[in-house]
Parts: C-alpha cells; structure tokens; sequence
C-alpha cells in the first residue's frame, strides 16, 4: 500500500450494540447475570407454576430486552410474571378466584423464594447493564436546555470488582426475604377497628371473604390493601430518612457549605427580593421609564372584579326569571 492510500476505516459499533457489550467487560459481566437469572426464573416458573407457553413469552421478553436494549423490557417482564403467577395457562380461568383464596393461606413457599431470587438477579443485571450500554446518571438539568447531541454519562470499560458482585446477590437475598415478610403481614394480619390493638390476627378457622356484608370486620381485601399502604409508608419513610442521613455523613466540607448557603437563600430571598424590586421601580421611575398612560393593574384590581360580579348578578336574575 502507497504512502497515498488511506487506511480502511473500521466498522464504526453503534453504542449499546450486542458486539460492544460483548467488548466491554464490565458489560459482558452483568449480560451472563442478567440471561443466568432469566434462564434460572422460566425453568422455575415452568416447574412451579406448571406454564411452559409462559416460560417461552417471559424468555422472549427477557432476552429481547437484554439483546435489543429495550429499557421497557423489565417492567413488561414484571407485569406478565404477575399475570402468570394468577393464570399458569395464560388463558384466564374460574380458578382464580380459589387460587387466591389458597394463596393468601399459605406461608413461605421455597418455589416462591427461587422465583423470586431469579428473577431479582435478572432485573438488577438489567439495570447495571443500562447504566453501562445508555446511561448511568440521568441528566440533572431540563430538557429545555440539554443540547440534542449531548451524550450521556456511562460507567468506564472497567473490569468488576468481586465486592460488588457479592453485594449484589446480598442485596437480592435483602429484598427477597423482606418481601416475603411484607407479604406474610400483608395476608395475615387484618384491621379491626373494635378492637384496642386495631391490627390483629385471623382466626385458624376463617374463611375469606365469607364475612362480606356482615358489618363486623373489614372485608379481607380492604384490610390487606390499608396494610400494605401503611407498610409501604413505613418502609419508604425509613429509607428515606436512612438515604438521606448517609448522605449527611458522606459529605465533605464544601458540598455542607453549599447546602447551608443554598438552605439561606430559599428561606430570605423574599426579604432580598422586596427591597431589590422597591429600588427598581425608583430606578425606572427617575429615568422615566414608567408607563405614563393606560390602567394597568387598577384595572385587574378593581374592574375584573366588578365586570364579573355584574355577570354573576345577571345570571342570577336570569334563572330567577324561569320560577
């Protein structure tokens, strides 16, 4: 080849793309993880819950979000996951009505707690992968004023660390035991407002739903829906305040200064903003900048008011006139 010739340029990879996650270590690492915990998640819920037409969609969607990058892909995984877990045969049933019924009986279930647990490792791979293939912090400013071409900030080609994979499935094992908890209380508890302690236990020798109309207790599903939004509360609430005392300690002396003089200046700027605005108009007012004609605001004060209490007057005795 001359010293004219130009090199061939290479194939230009689109971000994202299956060749480049397979490039990317840290990529490649979560997409093993992430199709490991969609195989792990269809052959059990083929095992558990007997639905192989079910498997084969939730596969589908699974490993379609994974190759294609669709970000919908988890929560349409999540939905039809729920679908299944109700009807196994897709095609909805009577059934429904005594599964639900046998499954608010039960207590832990070790088929749940795999199911569970995979499918929790699919979705916390899904999300590392993202972050790594689109984009790993969302854009803070408004979408005003985010320029079209401005990309997006990912996590460098690095190779993972052995501690972040073990927090990962630690944090797997962390949601799945607590919602298997939030479950139990969910479905075993009730609200009995007679009561002193108004939440209490069901009876061994209850029957759901056979109470409807009696006027004694809450129906079973109003007491599980009030249990589960003061559970949710309580563990949002908690979170929160756990996140955001963290975040205290963890910040260093210029980010604390920042939030202080940011913290002063939302609580006295209508103080600062009054005796700025009261100098403006004196500003414009020696220069002769104010308007020398027209009502202005005299008129949004005093005339709106009276033009729509004349209307209101005039309605009022037009319908009167019908009696």
């Amino acid at each position: 080849m001359s010293d004219t010739d130009e090199p061939i340029p290479a194939k230009v990879r689109t971000p994202g793309s299956v060749l480049d996650m397979i490039a990317n270590p840290a990529a490649r690492t979560y997409l093993m993880i992430s199709m490991g915990g969609l195989i792990a998640s269809c052959f059990l819920v083929f095992l558990h819950f007997n639905s192989m037409f079910g498997a084969i969609i939730l596969f589908i969607i699974g490993a379609g979000g994974l190759l294609a990058r669709w970000s919908s892909a988890p929560p349409v995984f999540v939905l039809f996951l729920g679908y299944v877990a109700i009807f196994p045969y897709v095609v909805p049933e009577s059934e429904v009505f005594r599964f639900r019924q046998n499954v608010l009986k039960m207590m832990i279930q070790p088929g749940d707690i795999l199911v569970l647990g995979s499918v929790m490792v699919y979705l916390l791979g899904s999300l590392r992968l993202y972050a790594i293939t689109h984009t790993g912090m969302p854009f803070e400013a408004p979408k005003m004023f985010i320029k079209p071409k401005t990309k997006p900030t990912i996590r460098p080609r690095t190779p993972i660390g052995d501690l972040e994979l073990w927090m990962l499935f630690v944090r797997v094992g962390l949601f799945v035991l607590l919602g298997q908890v939030a479950w139990n209380l969910i479905t075993k508890l009730r609200v009995d407002f007679q009561s002193n302690i108004p939440i209490t236990t069901y009876p061994l020798n209850y029957a759901y739903d056979r109470y409807r109309g009696t006027g004694e207790i809450l129906p079973s599903y109003v007491s599980q829906f009030l249990i589960a939004v003061a559970f949710i509360s309580l563990m949002v609430l908690l979170c929160s305040f756990t996140l955001y005392y963290l975040w205290l300690l963890r910040m260093n002396r210029d980010e604390a200064r920042m939030v202080v003089l940011d913290q002063a200046w939302s609580t006295a700027r209508r103080d600062y903003n009054r005796p700025e605005s009261w100098r403006a108009w004196q500003k414009k007012k020696l220069l002769g900048m104010l308007p020398r004609k027209g009502c202005g605001a005299w008129f949004l004060v005093i005339g709106v008011p009276i033009i729509l209490v004349m209307i209101g007057l005039f309605l009022l005795r037009w319908l009167l006139s019908f009696r």
